[in-house]
């Protein structure tokens, strides 16, 4: 399997060196970020999916991000505990429904977390954002409240 899995890129487009202000990725597969050569402190990914273990390498890659965004993406043991430069951070339709936010997110601060609106059927999400609020974070909820 090779490291990105997708007909829309250019075959050279891993060669060259980007400095990018965001980047979005859209409905493509993604086993390794090492090829690109990107600098960026922002990421976006929309109807991605991941192999376990990618979001470290995110991480590692831009150790100094401070957007990150998941829209509608299958992300296997999504843990986004170490990012602690974000200061915004969106989680569309990406959780499954038995996790909680605190397993995904720790005790990370930020300017603004947009969640989806799934995300608030349980007791445990909703009291994680409640104290989020409380700590000075604004949170924005797109679509439906269950």
């Amino acid at each position: 399997s090779s490291d990105v899995c997708s007909s829309d890129l250019p075959e050279n487009m891993v060669e060259f060196p980007f400095d990018l202000d965001w980047i979005k990725f859209k409905f493509i597969k993604i086993n390794h970020l090492d090829i690109f050569k990107f600098k960026t402190k922002a990421y976006a990914f929309d109807k991605c999916r991941f192999r376990e273990n990618i979001i470290k390498e995110i991480k590692n890659s831009n150790p100094n991000m401070t957007k990150l965004s998941f829209i509608s993406c299958d992300i296997p043991g999504l843990d986004l505990k170490e990012f602690n430069n974000l200061e915004e951070l969106e989680l569309i339709y990406t959780l499954d429904e038995d996790q909680k936010l605190i397993d995904v997110l720790g005790n990370l601060q930020f300017k603004t977390l947009r969640i989806s609106g799934d995300l608030l059927s349980s007791k445990e999400n909703k009291q994680f954002i409640l104290d989020l609020k409380k700590r000075g974070t604004k949170v924005e909820t797109v679509g439906v409240v269950i």
